[in-house]
C-alpha cells in the first residue's frame, strides 16, 4: 500500500540530534481505554513531524499494525526480539515515512508464557541501547500486567535513567472507577519502580471525553487533583477515529481537519512540553 504522509499541523521543539529519546509506555490494565488508538497516533504525530519515531506493539492483538495498514506477519516481529533471534534493526518495518513498526501477533502471548519471569521482564531493556537511536519510542503494551507490559515498562525505565525523557503515559476514559484503577496501578508502580521495573506515570490522557457530560467533568477535575500538571487535553469521542484503522489510515490522514486529529496533536505536543519543563527543572 502506498502510504500518505500525515498532515503538518505542528512542529514539535525539543527535538535536535542532542537532545534524549522521548521514551513513552503507553498502558492501562483496562481494556476499552483507546489505549492502541493513543500509541499509534502518538507515534505517527511526531513521525509526520520529522521525528525518527519508533512504534514497538507488545500487544497479542496486533491492532497497531492494522491501524498502519501493515500486514502483521507470523513469527512476528515482536515475537522475534522476545526470543533473541533478531535485533531491532532486523525487525522494522518502515510504516511511515520516520515510522518504524515492530508488529505484533498472536504468538506473542506464547513467548511470553514461555519466558522465565525474571529474565522476560528484562528481555527489551538489553536492546536499550538500539532503541536510543530514535528521537521517539512509543510503546503499546496488553490491557494488563503481565510481563508483556512488565518488559515494556522494563525498557522505558531504562531509557529513563539513562537520560531519556518521559514514562508511563496511562490513557483513562471519564468513568468514575478511572481514578480508583490508577490508584492501584500507582501502587504496583512505587513497589516496582526500585526495581528498575517500572518508571514514574509521565502523563494521562483522557479519552472518549464528552465535555457535556457532568461525570466526565468530576473525573477530569479528580485526574488533575491526583497528577497536578501532568493530565493533558482530552482527545473527544469522533466516530472518525474508529474508522480509520478500517482503510490502515490514521486519523491525520482519514480526517486530517477533524477533531480527532486536532486532539491528539494537542496531546502529542503536551507531552513534549512536559517533557521539556520536567528537563528544565531537573
Amino acid at each position: 500500500m502506498r502510504c500518505c504522509r500525515p498532515c503538518r499541523q505542528w512542529r514539535p521543539w525539543g527535538f535536535t540530534d542532542s537532545t534524549p529519546v522521548l521514551a513513552l509506555c503507553v498502558l492501562n490494565q483496562k481494556g476499552g481505554t483507546a489505549k492502541t488508538t493513543t500509541a499509534v497516533h502518538l507515534a505517527a504525530r511526531y513521525a509526520a513531524d520529522g521525528v525518527q519515531t519508533v512504534l514497538l506493539d507488545l500487544d497479542p492483538q496486533g491492532h497497531a499494525a492494522r491501524c498502519l495498514g501493515v500486514d502483521s506477519a507470523m513469527p512476528s516481529a515482536t515475537a522475534r526480539l522476545l526470543r533473541e533471534e533478531a535485533s531491532l534493526a532486523e525487525v522494522v518495518v518502515e510504516a511511515r515515512p520516520e515510522l518504524s513498526l515492530v508488529a505484533s501477533a498472536g504468538d506473542v502471548a506464547q513467548v511470553a508464557a514461555a519466558l522465565p519471569p525474571a529474565d522476560g521482564v528484562y528481555r527489551l531493556a538489553d536492546e536499550a541501547e538500539a532503541f536510543r537511536d530514535y528521537g521517539a519510542v512509543v510503546i503499546d503494551c496488553p490491557p494488563e500486567l503481565g510481563v508483556l507490559t512488565l518488559a515494556a515498562s522494563a525498557l522505558v525505565a531504562d531509557l529513563v535513567s539513562g537520560g531519556a525523557r518521559g514514562g508511563l503515559v496511562v490513557p483513562v476514559t471519564p468513568e468514575p472507577l478511572a481514578v480508583v484503577g490508577l490508584s492501584d496501578l500507582l501502587k504496583t508502580q512505587r513497589r516496582l519502580e526500585p526495581r528498575g521495573v517500572m518508571p514514574p506515570v509521565f502523563a494521562v490522557v483522557p479519552t472518549r471525553v464528552d465535555s457535556r457530560n457532568r461525570v466526565t467533568r468530576e473525573v477530569a477535575e479528580a485526574l488533575e487533583a491526583t497528577f497536578p500538571g501532568r493530565v493533558s487535553p482530552g482527545v473527544r469521542t469522533t466516530v472518525r477515529l474508529a474508522e480509520a484503522p478500517n482503510v490502515g489510515q490514521t486519523i491525520y490522514e482519514y480526517d486530517p481537519g477533524g477533531r480527532g486529529a486536532e486532539d491528539y496533536s494537542s496531546v502529542a505536543r503536551f507531552l513534549v512540553e512536559l517533557a521539556e519543563t520536567n528537563h528544565a527543572q531537573a
